[in-house]
């Protein structure tokens, strides 16, 4: 395994517990497709959140989200569709796609961008 892949498998995980820790329930992690990978799934209550973990050098939520650019939105969307089409859950009301930023040091830091783009 790359180092890359280790610290964004770390980085993950600790979303994950940070996610966990706000009320969220995992549903899947690494969800893959032919159209891409989405790094977390979870529920926020009654919402399904498809969750896109970055890497974060600064605090900027401005760059978290400019990191998810037109193209990764996209791919994430076809991506979570097809998750839908074979996963769908029996109750859905509504869901939601989020950026949460890592900010890896001394504390680790996590930005979270509920709701960063729509369909």
């Amino acid at each position: 395994m790359t180092d890359s892949r280790s610290k964004g498998l770390q980085a993950e995980q600790w979303v994950l517990s940070y996610l966990e820790e706000r009320g969220c329930q995992f549903v899947t992690s690494n969800y893959r497709c032919c159209f891409g990978e989405i790094d977390l799934i979870v529920w926020d209550r009654e919402t399904l959140v498809f969750v896109e973990v970055r890497s974060l050098r600064s605090k900027s939520s401005e760059r978290a989200l400019a990191s998810v650019n037109q193209r990764k939105q996209e791919r994430l969307i076809k991506t979570a569709q097809s998750f839908l089409a074979y996963e769908m859950p029996e109750t859905l009301a509504s869901l939601r796609f989020d950026v949460v930023g890592v900010r890896i040091g001394e504390p680790v830091e996590m930005l979270w961008l509920q709701g960063a783009f729509v369909l």
